[in-house]
């Protein structure tokens, strides 16, 4: 039962003193539902099982289809529909129904199976097989629940928008929704309404239409509205797409610019001002910021012209994973290659702090699937053998300890750390709640 459905209980003939009885005390009646059933779910789930490490014998039956790494903590989705994660949880980003760290895979706390996860900085989202959406972590600025709580340690659902959920898009204090009738539903803080000049700073908690027209061509100031978007992505407060015709548009230069590309687009990534774009021939085109190397062209200077180009690699590409300045692209030979900002050793190429051109990592076996985030990155074998590099405060490389690799090393599902070393980390509590 959601809220709105309790909601219409309150107004019902039997409950009327009680309604009267909060307004006569000033209490906001819908904020306080909202309240009470969130803290209503997270209590139940934090007693059914909270803070439940893995038991190691289900690991042994289980294959890891997606891999998604925020700040510090990675989330792993198995192929029976559960999740799991590792690392800090200062905001609850963990899904587990409190705010500590763990430093051994724990159950996220979800009741029913994921089909798709992907995380932020510190918050994550879940989508199930028939698109529910599940959110949970930061929520300073509500972009994971209306509630008054800076952290929200459960997932939590969320259908606040008109029409059927086509694709989901997690930036770090916003949220949008494409719908199956193409229109874009986005709240948080920072929202772009398609333009700087539209930026609201204003957080919005409940879920609003945002305007597509006002996208400024390449070439000139010409208007153009795109009709019927394919995919969109987030990052920082700004989303960018496709349309059907694989027109791309994004933030280039301090203006939301339209850039079209010869051949069909299949997978749209972005990092922080740079953005990645993979064709179905294998292709990659790059562009926007260039600070530690992201567009592989061997230099970090920034892109002379407002346009997406080409990357100088002739090898074909089946996937590509970004970070936030930093780029994995897999061949279809099941290669890796890898750039940009290196350190933490997250590329898994020993001995370079910033890898301006593409390097292959040299890794024990074929590769089939990849995945990075922040400060470290993830391969699997086609044995099935997981592999990590990078960053390993909070023992997510699964090692068994806290040491960094800036070379990929063999990962372990049942790793734990019995006497993990403390890492200091200001809590979400600790942070006001937006206004």
């Amino acid at each position: 039962m959601n809220a709105q459905k309790y909601l219409d209980v309150l107004n019902g003939k039997h409950l009327w003193r009680f309604r009267l009885l909060l307004d006569m005390v000033g209490v906001d009646i819908e904020h306080w539902v909202k309240n009470c059933i969130c803290f209503l779910l997270c209590a139940v789930l934090l007693l059914s099982c909270a803070g439940c490490a893995v038991p190691q014998d289900s690991l042994a039956n289980e294959r890891i289809i997606q891999i998604a790494c925020g700040e510090d903590f990675t989330l792993f989705l198995f192929d029976s529909g559960q999740i799991r994660g590792i690392g800090k949880n200062t905001s609850g980003q963990l899904g587990v129904g409190d705010t500590a760290d763990r430093y051994e895979l724990t159950d996220v706390l979800l009741t029913e199976p994921a089909a798709e996860i992907g995380v932020s900085d510190d918050t994550a989202y879940a989508l199930t097989a028939d698109k529910r959406l599940y959110l949970w972590g930061d929520n300073r600025y509500r972009q994971v629940a209306d509630i008054d709580m800076p952290a929200v340690m459960s997932p939590l659902p969320r259908n606040d928008w008109p029409g059927e959920l086509k694709q989901f898009s997690l930036g770090w204090i916003s949220c949008y929704v494409l719908t199956a009738d193409n229109e874009i539903y986005g709240w948080g803080n920072k929202l772009a309404l398609t333009n700087l000049a539209d930026l609201n700073y204003d957080p919005i908690y409940q879920a609003t239409l945002i305007r597509q027209n006002h996208v400024y061509t390449t070439y000139s100031d010409e208007r153009y509205e795109p009709v019927t978007f394919k995919m969109i992505a987030a990052k920082d407060g700004i989303y960018y797409g496709l349309d059907e015709e694989d027109l791309f548009f994004g933030m280039m230069y301090g203006e939301l610019r339209v850039a079209p590309q010869p051949e069909e687009i299949i997978k749209l990534s972005v990092g922080r001002g740079f953005y990645a774009l993979l064709s179905a021939s294998g292709k990659l085109y790059l562009g926007g910021d260039n600070l530690r190397g992201e567009l592989g062209r061997g230099d970090n200077r920034r892109q002379g012209v407002p346009e997406l180009q080409p990357l100088t690699v002739t090898e074909s590409l089946q996937d590509i994973t970004v970070g936030p300045n930093h780029i994995l692209a897999l061949t279809r030979d099941s290669r890796v290659w890898a750039w940009g900002d290196n350190t933490d050793g997250q590329l898994g190429l020993s001995g370079a702090e910033d890898v301006t051109f593409p390097m292959e990592v040299s890794m024990p076996e074929d590769i089939i699937y990849i995945a990075t985030g922040f400060h470290n990155s993830y391969f699997i074998g086609v044995s099935g053998q997981l592999y990590a590099c990078g960053a390993n405060d909070y023992g997510q490389l699964l090692t068994g300890d806290q040491e960094k690799s800036p070379e990929p090393v063999r990962a372990e599902l049942n790793a734990a750390l019995p006497e993990p070393r403390a890492v200091i980390y200001p809590h979400i509590d600790t942070i006001p709640i937006s206004e």
